[in-house]
Order: structure tokens, then sequence, then C-alpha cells
């Protein structure tokens, strides 16, 4: 399965689902797919990016383990982000009423696969 499959998978399952990307650690876009604007989507991951990070910092120096996942809601739409490995992650970007435990429970296996993807 490729990248742009996955991707293309996690957006059109979940309803409500506008974008999902791939950031590396210091918020650049691997690769994105979107129903709306690329641009903004990878605007807006740039920032995800910087939450990731300043939340995995901070776990790691109260040992709290490795994040999975990360939720973040603005007004309007929320962002769930899933860990691929230390140095990217995928997130799914949402509409206000999406199913957010439906986008949650679908990142695992899209991680999943996206870790075979972008194995060397």
């Amino acid at each position: 399965m490729s990248i742009e499959s996955v991707l293309s998978d996690l957006v059109s399952d979940v309803e409500g689902a506008t974008g999902a990307i791939i950031l590396a650690a210091d918020g650049e876009a691997v690769q994105w797919h979107t129903t709306a604007d690329g641009e903004q989507l990878r605007l807006r991951g740039a920032y995800i990016a910087v939450a990731v990070q300043t939340y995995r910092d901070s776990a790691a120096r109260k040992e709290l383990g490795v994040m999975r996942a990360l939720v973040l809601e603005y007004d309007g739409s929320s962002f769930v982000a899933h860990e691929i490995d230390n140095d990217c992650f995928v997130a799914i970007e949402l509409a206000a009423d999406a199913n957010i435990g439906k986008a949650m429970f679908r990142l695992g296996p899209a991680a999943t696969a996206l870790r075979s993807e972008l194995a060397p």
C-alpha cells in the first residue's frame, strides 16, 4: 500500500476528516492528502509539530513514556496526531462534528502501515 493511499483512505474512512499529513519532528510536511486547502493543512501541521514536540519533551522530563496519540482542538476543528516513529508522525484534521474516537482508532493501523512504507 502506498503512502498516498494510506492517507487518502484515512481521510475517506473518517467522516468529517478534511486532511491527513505526515510531518517530520521539525514540522516539515513530508506528504499529505486533503479535500481542502493543502497550504493551510501544511501551515497548521507545522503548529501541530510544535505542540507534539513540546509534549514529547515534557513527557520525557517526567518519564511518562512514549506518546502514542495527541488530540488538539481549536475553534471549528481538531487534529489527532499519532507517532509513526521518533522522527515523524501522522495527523488527521477533523471538522468540528467529526468522530474523534474513530479517527484515533483508524490512526493506529495507519501509523503502522506508514511505518512500513517509510522504513529504509
